[in-house]
């Protein structure tokens, strides 16, 4: 969940001088995953083309991310509902 809020908070269009993408630091074009997050945070921003234009995945990896932290946020207040009820 912290990783989508700051996706959502994060300039997409501005310059990056740090990536954690060790194949980025190697090569120019990066890896096939480069350019994810900044589709999701252009998809935050309602700029569905240049997110599109940044990687094509960026929307079911939005939605797939979306899924999991709902289904993990749901496991998690389903068991602390069980053990307040103890």
């Amino acid at each position: 969940m912290l990783g989508l809020l700051l996706l959502a908070g994060l300039e997409p269009g501005g310059e990056h001088l740090f990536s954690l993408c060790p194949v980025s630091w190697v090569w120019q074009s990066g890896c096939p995953g480069c350019g994810l997050g900044r589709s999701i945070a252009y998809l935050f921003r309602g700029e569905i083309m240049s997110s599109w234009q940044a990687h094509p995945l960026g929307v079911p990896a939005l939605l797939l991310l979306s899924w999991r932290v709902t289904g993990l946020l749901a496991h998690s207040c389903k068991l602390y509902l069980h053990h307040s009820k103890l």
